[in-house]
């Protein structure tokens, strides 16, 4: 009976091993991504295309950023996500047109959205933007990215 308790116990605790290294392992597969705003900038918004699943990309937007400040948008899937944002003044980051990393998606300019990425044609009330690459290191479990210009 005694080696009986002792092999449950083995038996539990091995499935206690996986569960944490399963639980490292989901870790890794994401990352938590925030922006900070340290332009000359104010009402600055991110619009975000990540991952939904290995086969769909989704975009959606907008998060607010504070002025002079920071925000955790989400936690996405690893290891790219594209950004686009805007602010007051007609303040743009966004990547060139000559940018092969860039990728063009549709945004709703007017209201928060979310939707599919990499649509033909954008539908009623929404315009292709540029959105730029950015990319997380395997080791970091959090990127926060800076919006800079302006000043």
């Amino acid at each position: 009976m005694k080696a009986w308790k002792i092999a449950i116990a083995g038996a539990c605790g091995a499935f206690g091993g996986l569960s944490a290294t399963s639980a490292m392992a989901q870790a890794n597969q994401t990352f938590q991504l925030a922006f900070c705003n340290i332009s000359a900038f104010s009402d600055v918004y991110v619009a975000i295309t990540s991952k939904g699943d290995a086969q769909r990309w989704n975009v959606s937007g907008w998060y607010p950023i504070p002025d002079s400040g920071c925000t955790l948008v989400g936690t996405f899937p690893r290891d790219t996500v594209y950004y686009y944002a805007r602010g007051s003044n007609n303040a743009v980051w966004s990547a060139p047109d000559n940018d092969q990393n860039g990728s063009s998606q549709c945004v709703d300019a007017n209201k928060f959205f979310t939707a599919s990425a990499g649509v033909p044609t954008c539908p009623a009330g929404q315009q292709a933007v540029r959105f730029k690459m950015l990319k997380a290191q395997t080791n970091q479990a959090r990127v926060t990215f800076t919006l800079t210009g302006g000043k």
